[in-house]
């Protein structure tokens, strides 16, 4: 299972930094029967939405349940203080630090803070929430299977007493 995120990782981030690979909208190219290339323009972003999210965030999806690899991924922004609301991925999710300061928190456990270059990986079915730190924006690369057409199954807001509970 681990092993497949990887490779699933390392053949995205090789497609990634190869010459070439951003166009302006999204082009699908099947070279064979195993191997695909998604070109998006990682410029576009969308705002994320109030009904899943606190505060200001941004999200660029990199791939998207309409893409052939049943695999939702891209790279969130949270401004300082936002954050998910509490959800769960029915076969778990890989977020990877990449720029700001972070948190993430299991239902029941304490805050965790996540930094640049660190992987948190969230196992299946695990009622959790991540986001900003309180006073420093986050960005992270999330990626999660879609089963049975979602990522991601959606619960309450974080209130502000679990936010800033440490």
């Amino acid at each position: 299972m681990k092993s497949k995120w990887l490779t699933t990782l390392f053949l995205f981030t090789f497609s990634f930094s190869a010459p070439n690979v951003v166009a302006n909208d999204q082009e699908e190219i099947k070279v064979d029967d195993k191997i695909y290339i998604i070109r998006h323009n990682i410029n576009t972003m969308v705002k994320g939405s109030e009904n899943n999210f606190t505060g200001y965030v941004t999200i660029s999806p990199l791939i998207t349940a309409k893409d052939p690899l049943d695999k939702s991924a891209g790279y969130v922004t949270f401004q300082a203080g936002a954050r998910t609301n509490w959800h769960t991925h029915p076969n778990g999710q890989m977020l990877i630090g990449v720029a700001g300061k972070g948190r993430v928190q299991k239902w029941g456990d304490d805050i965790i803070e996540i930094n640049p270059g660190e992987v948190v990986w969230v196992p299946a079915g695990v009622k959790h929430w991540h986001g900003a730190s309180p006073d420093y924006y986050f960005t992270h690369f999330a990626l999660a299977d879609i089963v049975d057409g979602k990522s991601s199954d959606w619960l309450e807001k974080v209130t502000e007493s679990q936010y800033q509970s440490k």
